[in-house]
């Protein structure tokens, strides 16, 4: 027969090792969170770096429109040079006859 300090540390010990049961599944629980923490942060280091890659690469073509148009804007201004020369040609042209 069972006393009831039997039946009293049984019930202790059943509720250790539910106790421990249960902190062994929060454990893993928490692991396989972390994992997954852990991929995600990976992935988001890949995207970061892509990310980065697009930028440097927007960077060197935001160099070349500004260098084009600056040599826009130097042909532009040889070209209307070269109107009010030859405007000017004309008139002595035009004076010639």
């Amino acid at each position: 027969m069972f006393s009831i300090s039997d039946v009293v540390v049984e019930k202790q010990k059943m509720a250790e090792y539910s106790d421990a049961y249960f902190n062994e599944q929060l454990i893993e629980e928490r692991q396989k969170e972390i994992e997954e923490i852990e991929t995600l942060m990976v992935n988001l280091h890949g995207i970061v770096k892509d990310l980065a890659q697009v930028v440097e690469n927007q960077d060197e073509k935001f160099i070349q429109i500004g260098q084009n148009a600056r040599k826009a804007n130097e042909n532009t201004r040889r070209a209307k040079q070269e109107v009010v020369i030859a405007n000017e040609n004309r008139g002595l042209a035009n004076n010639k006859m």
